[in-house]
């Protein structure tokens, strides 16, 4: 037969009973939770011991179910914080970076390597004006930053090596 519970209301005694103790203990002595008066069934000692129990009995298995949660969720995280520095360094979203990545067909702006969408392929920018040129490999962001976006230097560049070719 089913066991009957007692509906117990606690209004001026602000005392409560702990099920796992069973001392009547003041309302500052227990968690918010979900019985009647608001609270936990048991009091903060016995639920902090009831926690650490429950831990070391399961420990492998929640360990692995947050490790399986963190595994499932990567790639979203991955892309939240992608959002987030292309939105603070360049001003677009994600989905305007993967746009303009297919509108290049996936390669770089200048030399047409193969680029990825992970790592290794940078925004390129006006410096002055800050709007953005397209995508490119490391070597050819590389390549202007280190000729400061200047095409007298390029320029330069280009005669030095015709000439030493």
């Amino acid at each position: 037969m089913e066991e009957v519970r007692a509906i117990k209301f606690y209004p001026k005694s602000h005392k409560k009973e702990c099920t796992k103790c069973h001392e009547i203990k003041p309302f500052s002595e227990f968690h918010k939770g979900n019985d009647l008066s608001g609270l936990k069934y048991r009091c903060k000692q016995c639920d902090s011991l009831y926690k650490k129990e429950y831990y070391q009995k399961n420990k492998d298995v929640i360990k692995q179910k947050a490790f399986d949660y963190w595994k499932r969720t990567k790639h979203i995280r991955l892309n939240q914080r992608k959002d987030i520095r292309l939105r603070h360094l360049h001003n677009i979203t994600l989905d305007e970076y993967n746009f303009m990545f297919e509108m290049q067909e996936g390669k770089c702006n200048i030399c047409g390597t193969k680029l990825y969408k992970d790592k290794k392929t940078h925004v390129d920018h006006c410096h002055k004006t800050h709007d953005i040129r397209g995508l490119l490999c490391n070597h050819c962001n590389a390549g202007l930053g280190h000729f400061f976006d200047n095409i007298t230097i390029l320029k330069e560049a280009i005669k030095y090596l015709k000439k030493h070719n």
